[in-house]
């Protein structure tokens, strides 16, 4: 079954630490057109999580509206589950 999500709000580079609007659900894209990158969720504990995104690709996050998202050539916008 296919959800249905909702964008809510402008996508942003996160190549320095970003909340992205405080999102508890983010979509996240890797521009980069060759190589994978690292996406980091962190918070002011440090790191919670890392994960590699192939070339091109883009996941779904879920994280803590306080929680940062990271990484070089990652774009990211807040979603919502309609």
């Amino acid at each position: 079954m296919i959800e249905v999500l909702r964008l809510n709000g402008t996508e942003v580079s996160i190549s320095t630490a970003n909340t992205v609007a405080n999102a508890s659900l983010i979509r996240v894209f890797n521009a980069n057109t060759t190589t994978p990158q690292v996406l980091t969720i962190a918070n002011t504990g440090g790191t919670i999580s890392n994960t590699t995104i192939s070339f091109n690709r883009e996941i779904y996050v879920r994280k803590n509206p306080t929680d940062t998202a990271q990484g070089t050539n990652l774009l990211a916008v807040p979603v919502k589950s309609i």
